[in-house]
């Protein structure tokens, strides 16, 4: 994964933001140029029309660039300012012209927008092997109350075809057989059945509803 790749992973580019930043259209790309180190180096930043974006550190007295810091084990007190230094032109470019944006459905997106702004976590994404599932814990006991994934849909019902993001939270018991004739909801999945539950997330079920059921999980939990 390259420099850039790192910053910007899970990252939605806004567009109307680039040239007040200070972006120049150029043929297909966005492109920003700034220098830094006192002006020893100066940085190109790329920004693709797919959403993508690379970047370059040139040597302002010979021209060069300075590809010392793509090489990791390179790790020399001045290459490490370098890279340090061109990270920081990246993370504020993506603090000011992208948004984050977690999962691949809207409702995911919402959820965890909602999550984030009632009890102030984000997701966390542990599993190199699985870069797509994400949990939900408290600060403070560190207890998971959520887990989304991104699952082969045949896997919940082998009547549906492709994947889709579903949620993982924690139930009371004895409501399970309720909620299992209800639409969107099933036996939870690679968790506990007895006090877990997987909904899917297609809006099938409303955000209202998820939400009442994270809340549940999230003061059982606490």
């Amino acid at each position: 994964m390259t420099l850039e790749e790192e910053i910007f992973q899970r990252k939605e580019v806004n567009w109307e933001s680039l040239l007040s930043f200070g972006f120049i259209l150029k043929d297909s790309d966005y492109d920003y140029r700034t220098t830094f180190m006192n002006d020893d180096f100066e940085a190109h930043i790329h920004i693709h029309f797919d959403g993508s974006v690379s970047g370059e550190v040139y040597d302002t007295e010979t021209g060069d660039e300075y590809s010392n810091i793509r090489i990791k084990s390179a790790r020399g007190a001045f290459v490490m300012q370098v890279r340090e230094e061109y990270q920081k032109i990246l993370q504020n470019i993506a603090d000011s012209c992208f948004t984050t944006k977690y999962f691949i459905s809207e409702q995911a997106n919402r959820i965890t927008q909602l999550i984030n702004e009632k009890y102030g976590t984000v997701p966390e994404f542990l599993w190199e092997r699985s870069p797509d599932y994400a949990i939900f814990r408290h600060v403070n006991n560190q207890k998971w109350y959520g887990v989304i994934m991104n699952i082969s849909y045949e896997r919940l019902n082998k009547e549906c075809h492709g994947m889709v993001e579903v949620l993982n939270v924690k139930i009371n018991p004895a409501e399970k057989e309720i909620l299992l004739m209800n639409e969107g909801f099933y036996l939870a999945y690679h968790m506990n059945k007895k006090h877990w539950i997987t909904m899917v997330l297609d809006d099938t079920i409303s955000d209202q509803d998820i939400f009442e059921h994270i809340k549940y999980s999230y003061e059982c939990t606490k």
